[in-house]
């Protein structure tokens, strides 16, 4: 797989910012809305992100993104002919949760465009990083075609292991009775 740095050759943050942005080429922020957020055949399509899109925040290329150093391995979901200087890489679409008068920033969808390049890790990494505030963005709900990658994910980020060592986790981050993860809890040992 292809070792691009992506913290070189991308930007992160919300659609609307990057959109208002004169900086930015709106071909391929309009490229995503098109094959992703208005298609009623993708993944998530039948457009529910448009109702909360000022939560949706994108990994977008710059200019001299290093497309021809991607290989065919990589499953590549962006059409590529619309010509574009920031085509959107990955998304995620976050909501913030109040529980007794904690924030709680979760994700309600995460993808990426394209495969081998940790988009949806870098993606958490700079939202965690570039808040005011000291946070952990984790799943809302973790559904079984998404159990192996957040059960690695868990365990490479946060050293988990076994139920035990998750539900501590979920005690000590105040989420138990605010996420949903009894799918990855039931094939934990």
């Amino acid at each position: 797989m292809s070792q691009i740095n992506l913290c070189e050759f991308t930007e992160f943050g919300r659609i609307q910012d990057i959109w208002n942005d004169c900086f930015h080429d709106k071909n391929g922020l309009k490229e995503f809305l098109d094959n992703v957020v208005l298609n009623k055949e993708y993944i998530n399509g039948n457009s529910k992100m448009l109702f909360d899109f000022s939560n949706i925040y994108v990994l977008v290329s710059k200019k001299d993104f290093p497309f021809d150093e991607l290989t065919m391995c990589q499953n590549i979901k962006i059409d590529l002919s619309i010509e574009a200087d920031n085509y959107v890489l990955g998304y995620t679409w976050i909501n913030k949760v109040i529980k007794n008068d904690n924030t709680i920033h979760v994700i309600e969808f995460i993808d990426s465009r394209i495969s081998g390049l940790n988009i949806g890790k870098y993606m958490i990494k700079e939202y965690e990083e570039n808040n005011d505030e000291e946070i952990n963005l984790l799943p809302y709900e973790i559904l079984w075609d998404a159990i192996e990658y957040w059960k690695k994910y868990l365990q490479n980020e946060y050293d988990i292991h076994s139920k035990n060592d998750l539900e501590k986790m979920m005690e000590e981050f105040e989420i138990i009775d605010v996420v949903k993860w009894d799918e990855l809890l039931d094939i934990l040992c």
